[in-house]
């Protein structure tokens, strides 16, 4: 029985299905010729390497020293790949070159929320050592409970001033 390392598996799905998304659209993508041929290249010395890795008869610690540090190499390239792609102003990426080049979509970017139009009254909960954990809620409605969905705290400044001084 074989003990294949999922990770080396599901990359090896993604490098073919990159190799062949970038074959075909990497005029689109920005990508040189040259580079698209290295990438190709890449797959075609990935593909035997594989091969004896999950080949019964192959397999062993000389296949699987070859295919992780194969592996090393050719996920810094593709990270490589990934990053000159998507930071490229001049392409636009689709649907479909997101999901056939690994690259992550940036998440959209919060707009402006304004301050609130009340002084939040700020109510110390609990206070260990060195760890005080602060409450903040409006005056006039002490039991809404409302921030924007996805934050999951509001951080609390404190300022100290001497005894008598004016507030900051």
């Amino acid at each position: 029985m074989l003990n294949l390392s999922y990770k080396i598996m599901q990359y090896h799905f993604f490098l073919k299905g990159m190799t062949n998304y970038i074959n075909t659209n990497y005029v689109r993508l920005g990508i040189s010729s040259d580079q698209k041929d290295a990438i190709v290249l890449l797959f075609t010395n990935w593909t035997p390497k594989m091969d004896a890795y999950t080949n019964c008869s192959t397999y062993g610690t000389v296949s699987i020293t070859d295919i992780n540090a194969l592996y090393i190499a050719t996920k810094l390239i593709t990270t490589g790949v990934q990053g000159q792609i998507s930071s490229n102003p001049t392409v636009t990426l689709t649907g479909a070159d997101y999901a056939n080049l690994g690259i992550a979509k940036p998440k959209a970017r919060r707009t402006y929320v304004p301050a609130v139009k009340f002084a939040p009254v700020v109510s110390c909960i609990s206070n260990t050592t060195l760890m005080p954990v602060f409450f903040a809620f409006n005056p006039s409605m002490p039991t809404k409970k409302k921030k924007p969905k996805d934050v999951g705290a509001i951080g609390v400044r404190i300022a100290f001033v001497g005894v008598g001084s004016p507030p900051p």
